[in-house]
């Protein structure tokens, strides 16, 4: 003789059925269930059937049975984590590719000034920190797949913006397309992605990895414009606009990629066990939710400082060598691009001489 299932359920799975036995009160009634003649088999699958329900319901809540500590793999999805680094790439390509017909391009629309010109390659940089802080809070009330998806449809549209601006807009187009494309930036959604989707162990080889993604494909960018501008001098294109419609091209190509293999990363993955999800009371959470702000200005410092050492450098290495020097555009572009790709294997020792020193010595 058993109890029913409803009062199993009540009293969770871990009730044994060996101390309802033991009590002949609790066993002759319970709540308003009759007892029933029922087989040792029929009383092994009431007992279990709960904790299965329980257990399969908390893996659907989870999703992906995925451990950020790296003991179920060390990557939640490794062709998400291919798409999120082309996105890198590609916002990359599309800041660096147009540095070399920038100031040509300013000039045909009717503002040859140096200021201008500055403007339009240093503008995208200084809008990207400003809206990091917007792109996270999107990401919290909707998806990393639905932010990555915004952020490539932005670029996308800036990329006609710059191409039309040829056509109608002028200057003014041209700089409102460098701005939003600093709002379209990837890299909120990146840095995210990699703290949920790789694990404690491989973390820090993964923002090498995408550290060293971004700065080869700075290198790249210039070779790519280089190689567009031989091919638009053959072809008989407009070497302005030719950018334009290369990274356009590679935004529309990403989208439908990133939309049939994109796997969204499991928001749970710190937690081992779907069942063993830990809630602190107010008086047991840290004090502090970060670090002392005093900690953290070097980090800015180094951050702004960098930004604009690479942003002078762009612009003073294409106004010597096409004011200066008298190089065309395709010699000034695959002048700048061996220097950034000289600059870039500087990625790889930083990470060995990390390993060695220590973040605060590098």
């Amino acid at each position: 003789r058993a109890l029913c299932p409803s009062t199993i359920m009540d009293e969770g799975p871990g009730a044994s059925l060996a101390e309802h036995r033991a009590d002949p009160v609790a066993a002759t009634h319970v709540g308003s269930c009759p007892l029933e003649d029922i087989s040792l088999e029929d009383q092994q699958a009431e007992y279990e059937a709960p904790a299965k329900l329980s257990r399969k319901l908390s893996e659907e809540d989870c999703g992906e049975s995925w451990s950020i500590d790296g003991s179920n793999g060390h990557y939640h999805h490794s062709g998400s984590l291919c798409l999120v680094m082309w996105a890198e790439i590609s916002y990359m390509i599309s800041i660096v590719i147009i540095i070399p017909t920038a100031a040509e391009y300013a000039a045909s629309l009717g503002n040859p000034s140096s200021i201008y010109f500055g403007l339009v390659v240093g503008i995208t940089s200084i809008t990207t920190p400003l809206v990091s802080r917007l792109w996270n809070s999107v990401i919290r009330s909707t998806s990393l797949n639905a932010v990555l998806l915004m952020n490539a449809s932005i670029c996308l549209a800036c990329s006609l913006m710059y191409v039309l601006a040829n056509y109608f807009g002028g200057d003014v187009l041209l700089l409102i397309s460098r701005v939003v494309l600093g709002v379209g930036s990837v890299q909120s959604a990146s840095l995210k992605y990699l703290g949920c989707a790789v694990s404690t162990k491989r973390v820090k080889f993964a923002h090498f990895l995408t550290t060293a993604a971004r700065s080869y494909a700075f290198a790249l960018g210039a070779f790519l414009a280089f190689l567009l501008s031989v091919l638009a001098s053959y072809a008989g294109w407009n070497q302005h606009t030719v950018p334009g419609w290369f990274t356009a091209f590679l935004w529309l190509t990403y989208i439908p990629l990133h939309k049939m293999f994109f796997v969204e990363p499991d928001v749970q993955a710190a937690i081992v066990g779907p069942e063993s999800r830990i809630r602190l009371h107010e008086e047991m959470k840290p004090d502090r939710s970060r670090e002392p702000f005093q900690g953290l200005v070097p980090c800015f410092a180094a951050i702004f400082a960098i930004a604009v050492v690479k942003g002078s450098f762009e612009i003073m290495t294409i106004e010597m060598t096409q004011n200066l020097w008298q190089f065309q555009v395709m010699m000034s572009s695959l002048y700048l691009g061996v220097i950034m790709f000289i600059v870039a294997l500087t990625t790889l020792m930083a990470y060995r001489l990390e390993r060695r020193l220590g973040e605060r010595r590098i």
